[in-house]
Order: C-alpha cells, then structure tokens, then sequence
C-alpha cells in the first residue's frame, strides 16, 4: 500500500496495517504488538517508506517510550493523526513528555524537537531556550503541551515528503 498520509486512513486502511502487524517476525497475538526492530518492515509495508535516518529516529521514539515494543493501537492512533499536524503534534508530544507533568524539560524538548523534523523538514532547529521564548504564551517560562501544539499549528504546514 502507498499511500498520502496527509489524508485519513480509511477503515480498509486500517485493517490492512491490523494484518501487517501479524504479518512482522516479532508479532506478539497476545499482547498485540511488534518489537521496534520490525518497525522499517512495518512502514515499508504500509507504504511510509522513509530514509535510514528517519527510521532511527522513529526506532528510538518506540525504545524511549514504549520500551522498544509498538503496539499495534498506538501505532494506528499515531497513524490516524498524521493527517492533522496539531492532533499529531499533540500525540507525539506528550510520549514524550516522560515525567507526565504537561511542561517540556530540555531534554524533553530536544528529543521531541528530533521527532517532529522527521515529520516537517521545514521545522527549524531551535535552542530550548529560544523555543521558550517563542512557544511561551502565557510568560511562564514554560512550555507546556497546548502551547506547544498552538506553536506548531501557527507555524507549520504539513510536509508529507
């Protein structure tokens, strides 16, 4: 299947990356999920195929935060958000908001900030204490999940390729 993810998945749609799932070397039926190192075999399959790099960073999104397992429902919620950058955006942003407090830490940031290039190339590379300064709205000195999602939307168009 190939396919612009800038539009929905259809149901079909779905149920094609439900079969592909089963169809990985590391599928658990159980629990429902692959290992990330199926994950390049997994996107080539469904038709997102993307540069070795990119695959990294997509592998390291499943290590970091789902500790390297992908389970096929949050693999489809991340797939069904694809075509709205802010729904996308906010998905991604809070795995990777680790301690769970709604605010990024630099750290946090730099690793979000990696996923998201992946996804737009014409997202700049930012120094967490500049983005502050952008993405702050309310004067804080933090940012926190909506204003990030609010600075994406405001900022970018969605780039598939």
């Amino acid at each position: 299947m190939s396919r612009d993810f800038s539009i929905p998945l259809t149901v079909a749609e779905i149920e094609e990356v439900r079969a592909t799932f089963r169809t990985m070397p590391t599928y658990n039926l159980e629990e429902d999920f692959i290992d990330q190192i199926d994950l390049p075999a997994l996107l080539e399959a469904v038709g997102y195929s993307r540069a070795p790099e990119e695959y990294a960073v997509y592998q390291q999104y499943w290590v970091n935060n789902y500790n390297g397992i992908v389970p096929v429902e949050v693999y489809l919620n991340i797939m069904r958000n694809l075509a709205d950058m802010g729904k996308f955006a906010r998905t991604v942003a809070v795995a990777y908001d680790n301690d769970g407090n709604g605010i990024f830490s630099a750290d946090e940031f730099e690793e979000l900030i990696k996923c998201m290039i992946v996804h737009n190339p014409k997202l700049e590379t930012l120094s967490f204490e500049d983005f502050v300064k952008i993405a702050d709205q309310n004067k804080d000195g933090q940012v926190d999940i909506q204003e990030f999602v609010k600075w994406i939307e405001s900022n970018l168009n969605y780039v598939t390729d």
